[in-house]
């Protein structure tokens, strides 16, 4: 799983691009995030040839969330299986918006003003 890389730019602007076929961002795959970090639980960042890239890492389908009651907040549980996790559906979704016109290089670069 962790050979295949984005530039990190164009992971993190995928969901506002092409957000009619993803409208809860990348929870919507049963990615988790954890307060105060950019990327998902599982999505690393990598330094290739002078560019951030992301892809993901083992906790991506080996961790998930438990409640102690029903009305705790979620906490996560590295190991686990990550049975939220839509892994196709990610795939699917990038492979979608990666083919479509409005993936533009100026499109990115207006999710990032300088």
């Amino acid at each position: 799983v962790g050979a295949v890389s984005l530039k990190k730019k164009v992971f993190r602007a995928l969901p506002t691009i092409c957000r009619d076929r993803l409208p809860g961002g990348y929870a919507s795959f049963g990615f988790m995030t954890e307060p105060g970090h950019e990327l998902p639980i599982g999505v690393s960042r990598r330094r290739r040839i002078g560019v951030d890239h992301v892809g993901l890492n083992c906790a991506a389908c080996h961790s998930g969330t438990v409640r102690d009651t029903p009305t705790s907040p979620p906490r996560v549980v590295l190991g686990m299986p990550a049975h939220k996790l839509d892994l196709q559906g990610f795939v699917q979704f990038v492979l979608e918006c990666s083919l479509d016109s409005r993936l533009t290089p100026a499109a990115v670069r207006a999710q990032f003003p300088a």
